[in-house]
């Protein structure tokens, strides 16, 4: 016959909490006669063990899990999702062989803007672009991820070109959308016909691209104020048509690669 059940277990850590003092020869022995059945000290003690065990089992919390870090908690009302820059850049040529950055901008997530050109920064000659290349690599660093027009094609590459030209390394690998390719057709994308930005800003009725003529562009890289103003002017629209045109492209975004 099994001597240990819900009953016997409960007799037994009644006589051990009532006298913490005796022996379990001693405990054996009133719980032998209690019960009417032979209980060995050995016995007695093991099971006691166990009920013990399964007490602390029961009244465990709960392990949390571990991350290697610590997470300090979120104050109300702080943004906890991506961070987005929506940037674009002017230069004065469609390669970084003998051309340069003249302008960059960036719009977050929350349409505040952000923008420079290559005058404010310490030059060397009246081609260096130097300080602007880095100052848009360390702030575009600053995002969860990046979106550009073209960006994988022309705008990633040109700056990570002017970087290694003067000895700085390229941007950090991180996530970045290129949202021309969701305007180009395919199964996750639409056809819209030219996926130019300007036409595609049309096809959802945003504002209008400026037009600026090319040679504003070489007049801004040499520092001339009117059009550099101009150029200036003009990537700050396109990028703000590039969060707006973002807003109605994300249904059809399904992954985002480093």
């Amino acid at each position: 016959m099994a001597i240990w059940n819900e009953v016997t277990d409960r007799e037994l850590y009644r006589l051990v909490e009532a006298d913490e003092d005796k022996t379990w020869a001693e405990r054996s022995l009133e719980l032998s006669a209690l019960l009417g059945v032979a209980v060995t000290a050995d016995s007695a003690r093991n099971r006691y063990q166990r009920i013990i065990g399964q007490i602390e089992a029961d009244n465990a919390v709960p392990p949390q899990p571990t991350w290697g870090v610590t997470i300090p908690p979120v104050p109300d009302g702080d943004f906890v999702g991506f961070t987005m820059a929506f940037f674009d850049i002017e230069t004065d040529g469609l390669s970084a062989w003998g051309h340069q950055m003249t302008v960059a901008s960036i719009v977050d997530n929350f349409g505040r803007l952000t923008f420079a050109d290559k005058f404010q920064f310490e030059q060397s000659n009246i081609f260096d672009d130097r300080g602007l290349v880095v100052w848009l690599r360390d702030e575009l660093e600053k995002y969860d991820i990046t979106v550009g027009w073209y960006s994988t094609q022309f705008d990633l590459p040109f700056i990570n070109a002017k970087l290694l030209e003067y000895g700085e390394r390229p941007i950090r690998d991180h996530m970045h959308l290129d949202p021309i390719y969701k305007a180009r057709g395919g199964r996750y994308g639409i056809k819209v016909g030219s996926s130019k930005l300007k036409n595609v800003s049309k096809f959802f009725g945003l504002e209008e691209k400026p037009e600026v003529a090319w040679m504003t562009f070489k007049l801004a890289a040499v520092g001339d104020p009117d059009a550099l103003a101009e150029v200036t002017e003009r990537n700050q629209a396109d990028v703000r048509i590039l969060r707006q045109i973002f807003h109605h492209l994300k249904p059809m975004v399904r992954t985002l690669h480093r």
